[in-house]
């Protein structure tokens, strides 16, 4: 059980670590440059350039599983939290 526990937490910071840094490129330089992707690559969805997707993969994909992490090692006293 406590492998599984700290394998789980181990996947959920490495999945946070990286939307947290794919994240701020994409918002920092929304044109794509960061990772050497153009905006055509956009050109048939809702987005004209790679901000809101950027502020999508931080948060949902970033803050998340990173305080999914976080309560796994410190299990919460809250009952909403403790529900994680």
């Amino acid at each position: 059980m406590m492998f599984t526990k700290f394998l789980l937490v181990l996947l959920h910071l490495f999945l946070s670590i990286g939307a947290f840094y794919g994240g701020i490129q994409f918002i920092l330089k929304s044109d794509g440059s960061g990772f050497g992707m153009s905006e055509a690559l956009l050109q048939d969805s809702l987005f004209s350039d790679f901000l809101v997707p950027g502020i999508i993969l931080f948060f949902t994909f970033g803050i998340i599983p990173f305080y999914v992490a976080f309560a796994l090692i410190k299990k919460p006293k809250n009952a909403l939290l403790s529900s994680v």
